[in-house]
């Protein structure tokens, strides 16, 4: 307990911020180094479930809510659920909004498409994938742009389509 909470001060007044998302976010990190991904997994749903009427009191900020869904949807997809990683997912993309300008859009597209792959969704994958690009190439996000690059290229592989897998591999590089 004593480390849960760190005071903050802002315009005058004084409020104690709750570390204990950071604290189980790091948790549930090194729960999935160590191949103990269901932990990971408990430990994530675990902090959601026990604060999930007082999030607002933590001051946590979208980008940091929306980062713990994000990895709580990849342990998921990790332990073989991508039903319940995409439904993860697809509650983060409708949270953002309209005009979102974080990295996080594409992050969460490019999941998706991941996501929907592993589940053997090829179509709406590779809309996932586009619409991740496309949103990757506007907000000047190359880094993810170039993931999402690759993970096309894969798809178009396993696919069939080569010539097409090499050019976005090509691009991913």
């Amino acid at each position: 307990r004593g480390l849960s909470f760190t005071k903050v001060s802002e315009a005058g007044i004084t409020h104690y911020q709750s570390l204990s998302y950071q604290l189980t976010f790091c948790l549930s990190q090194l729960f999935y180094k160590y191949k103990m991904v269901k932990c990971a997994i408990k430990c994530m749903n675990s902090f959601i479930n026990n604060n999930n009427t007082h999030l607002e009191l933590l001051h946590l900020s979208a980008v940091e809510l929306n980062s713990g869904l994000i990895w709580l949807a990849w342990l998921h997809l990790e332990n073989n659920q991508p039903s319940i990683a995409l439904d993860i997912l697809d509650s983060v993309v409708a949270s953002l909004p309209e005009h979102n300008t974080s990295h996080q859009e594409g992050v969460v597209l490019n999941m998706r498409g991941v996501t929907l792959q592993s589940m053997g969704d090829q179509r709406r994958a590779a809309e996932s994938y586009q619409a991740a690009a496309n949103f990757c190439q506007e907000a000047e996000d190359f880094l993810n742009w170039a993931v999402v690059q690759a993970n096309l290229g894969l798809l178009c592989l396993k696919a069939g389509a080569k010539g097409l897998a090499q050019n976005y591999l090509v691009k991913a590089v």
